[in-house]
């Protein structure tokens, strides 16, 4: 008997935005994409919103295909992203004195992903923003909550927190146009704070890959393999 896999499986060595790490993340709910799931249905006893649901048929015809629901692009957003992540990485371990790890992908458990933009000692993370036009950074230097300033982002760091098993997650947001003292700003959020949030996700995970089995089941028949329709 085979031994099971155990998880999460973290990837070390594998680089973000290489091919590689684009074909393991298929068929995957993922970091970036966490707040899709997390939307209020509108009926009252429906599990997931019509936009989750919109997700899982994305995951499912992943893995069904072997290729991405969305085209793959780049643009000037993306780009700037990449060019500055570093820099803003540099200076959070220069601030800080620490060293910050570099992983690809942790494989949280099957169906499930996450891409953390450092690892720090045995207890923390990084989630790094370089926006790449200049209001979004000032509002995060304004910000005292992440939730009320972007959800998006905020539902990326709790799965982040689910997914990697840290403590802590410092949220960065990093722009080469401000002056030195405000190209950067750090804010963090404890899991032991957030655990009701992470409970939720986790839940609303577990219910989308379920969504996900049963779109798959329909269209085949379990005694025979073959299509039903």
């Amino acid at each position: 008997m085979e031994n099971q896999i155990k998880y999460p499986i973290i990837h070390p060595a594998l680089v973000q935005g290489t091919p590689e790490w684009h074909k393991i993340r298929l068929g995957k709910f993922t970091g970036s994409e966490f707040c899709r799931l997390v939307t209020k249905p509108k009926a009252k006893d429906a599990l997931l919103s019509e936009g989750a649901k919109t997700y899982c048929l994305e995951v499912v015809s992943e893995r069904l295909t072997g290729k991405p629901a969305k085209e793959e692009f780049s643009n000037y957003a993306m780009e700037h992203g990449k060019q500055w992540e570093p820099i803003a990485r540099q200076t959070y371990e220069a601030l800080y004195g620490t060293k910050v790890d570099q992983i690809g992908f942790i494989d949280f458990r099957p169906g499930v992903g996450y891409s953390p933009d450092g690892l720090i000692g045995t207890n923390g993370s990084i989630e790094i923003k370089c926006p790449s036009s200049n209001v979004p950074h000032l509002d995060f230097l304004r910000m005292t909550n992440l939730k009320e300033e972007s959800a998006k982002y905020h539902w990326q760091v709790i799965g982040g927190l689910l997914c990697s098993g840290r403590e802590w997650i410092d949220f960065v947001s990093y722009s080469p146009f401000y002056p030195a003292e405000l190209k950067f700003k750090k804010y963090r959020i404890y899991a032991e704070e957030v655990q009701e949030e992470i409970a939720f996700l986790d839940e609303k995970l577990q219910i989308a890959e379920a969504e996900c089995q049963k779109i798959i089941t329909e269209l085949y028949e379990p005694s025979t393999g073959l299509l039903t329709i």
